[in-house]
């Protein structure tokens, strides 16, 4: 019973959650996934029999899955609250697609 709320609720949880902030720091998905595939894989051959896999490549979808989501929930973030460029005390900030990350608004 424990097993399946840590494998159906608990791991995915952490999995979203480890994409979003790895997500924040390092804006790719790709990367993002690759990382969290590298450390479940390692993990599962480690301490768990080779079936756990599965759940591996489930797991490394749902973290790429929830790492794009939030790209582009701040990039609609973007999209609506400013135009091309924003003046912000004088200063000209543009938006380009290269540099995609959530504004801290004051």
């Amino acid at each position: 019973m424990i097993t399946n709320l840590l494998i159906f609720f608990a791991i995915p949880l952490a999995i979203v959650v480890s994409s979003i902030a790895l997500e924040k720091i390092l804006k790719n998905p790709f990367l993002v996934a690759g990382l969290i595939f590298s450390f479940l894989l390692v993990g599962v051959l480690a301490f768990f029999e080779p079936i756990y896999l599965i759940a591996v490549v489930v797991y490394t979808v749902l973290a790429y899955i929830s790492a794009v989501l939030y790209r582009m929930f701040c990039r609609y973030q973007n999209i609506n609250t400013t135009t091309s460029s924003t003046i912000i005390e004088n200063k000209i900030i543009d938006d380009s697609n290269e540099n995609i990350r959530c504004r801290k608004y004051y």
